[in-house]
């Protein structure tokens, strides 16, 4: 007898979100490449530790494997979006000069 698991549905939400933070990513590297503001070197780094801290508590709480997976992808995925979101707003008020 062969045990079948049943696939959980791909999130699509998920996947649209990362697609659009991605394409901000691209505008955000050539926005820095052309002379832009940069962000702050430490932002993405207290960003990363908040985010394994919340999964190392979430983890010591008992949670399983698979939701575990699913919570961390989920975070990954807005904590990206997020960022870009902000990017896009340092972007949209701190405008490159078309002289140089």
């Amino acid at each position: 007898m062969i045990l079948e698991t049943q696939q959980a549905a791909p999130n699509t939400g998920n996947f649209i979100l990362l697609a659009l933070a991605v394409c901000g990513a691209v505008a955000d590297n050539r926005y820095k490449a052309r002379g832009g503001k940069r962000a702050p070197k430490w932002t993405v780094l207290k960003l990363a530790a908040a985010f394994a801290l919340l999964l190392v508590v979430i983890g010591l709480r008992g949670v399983s494997e698979d939701r575990l997976i699913y919570l961390s992808v989920t975070f990954f995925v807005l904590v990206f979006a997020g960022y870009e979101a902000w990017r896009l707003y340092v972007r949209r008020k701190n405008p490159v000069p078309k002289w140089k």
